[in-house]
């Protein structure tokens, strides 16, 4: 009678299988602590989506806009909109106590131009215009193409007047209104259906966040966060209403067409796209388009703003 049990070839036959799985998957499992820090800088992420909710209670559901509340010129030269830079915006929400400096800087960073900001002032602010009348510390920076460096990891909305209306407590969930940055784009091809990005910078640190596998193929993977304050992994450059237990994503960009139908596009959160020659019937539907980035200089208008990337 045979005995039970495995022989010594069959073991050795599974412990090939089980190295061969675990050759398979490590490249996508990525570096060490990954997992852990990529759930902590979704924590960050949904807890500045709170501060920017917790300032719109009180401010008309709009969120924090410097421009509207700097308006004797106490604390940052810039007159009214010009205001409205990244680290104006967020310095607003640290003076009021809605988040911390250290909430600013993602546990995925990966630029050392990025680093908290240490030294920040409630009172007798000593880069502000009046220093004893600021309203918030103007030394929290958010260029770190500078030489002095930068101090926040996050991108957001651009904040101009054609998405002011997404610039607000809307509560929809496929808004994105903060993320970790990407990469700036070069160009962005539409074709049934599908998306096709071409980076300005192929070795931009962007796609190193998080996964090996975002390094090898040059992808942006990275935490989102929507205007319902939810926060989703991504691993792709747009953000669409993808409702709950549902398979498929639904574009956000919806283009006229002829017959009464619509045409419905990705919208790359990273690329300001813009309606093709002799399209007039889509700029309504571009001029929605999600645009997200740090921004170090601002205004009414598009125009205005300057993105910085890395």
């Amino acid at each position: 009678m045979r005995r039970a049990g495995f022989t010594i070839i069959e073991l050795l036959v599974l412990i090939l299988i089980a190295l061969l799985i675990v050759a398979i998957l490590l490249p996508s499992l990525g570096p060490k602590g990954s997992t852990s820090r990529q759930l902590k800088d979704a924590t960050q992420l949904r807890g500045i989506h709170q501060a920017f909710v917790a300032w719109a209670s009180s401010n008309d559901d709009k969120y924090p806009l410097p421009s509207a509340i700097d308006v004797d010129n106490f604390t940052v030269p810039e007159l009214g909109r010009a205001k409205d830079t990244t680290a104006n915006i967020m310095s607003v929400l640290t003076n009021e106590g809605f988040i911390t400096v250290d909430l600013l800087v993602s546990p995925l960073e990966n630029n050392n131009r990025i680093k908290v900001y240490e030294n920040y002032e409630i009172e007798n602010i000593s880069g502000a215009v009046d220093p004893e009348r600021a309203l918030w510390d103007p030394k929290l920076a958010a260029d770190f193409t500078s030489e002095t460096g930068g101090n926040i990891s996050y991108a957001h909305l651009i904040p101009d007047t054609l998405r002011l209306p997404m610039w607000s407590d809307t509560f929809k969930a496929d808004e994105a209104i903060l993320s970790i940055r990407g990469p700036e784009m070069r160009s962005v091809e539409h074709a049934e259906g599908e998306v096709t990005t071409h980076f300005a910078t192929p070795t931009t640190r962007t796609t190193k966040f998080i996964t090996r596998d975002s390094v090898e193929k040059n992808w942006w993977v990275g935490n989102v966060a929507y205007n319902d304050n939810h926060v989703e992994f991504l691993h792709r450059l747009y953000a669409d209403n993808k409702p709950v237990g549902m398979p498929e994503s639904n574009p956000r960009l919806k283009l006229p067409q002829d017959d009464g139908s619509t045409l419905d596009i990705h919208d790359v959160m990273f690329a300001d796209e813009q309606a093709p020659e002799g399209k007039d019937a889509w700029r309504e539907a571009y001029d929605a388009n999600q645009f997200l980035g740090i921004f170090t200089t601002a205004g009414e208008n598009r125009e205005d703003f300057t993105a910085i990337w890395d």
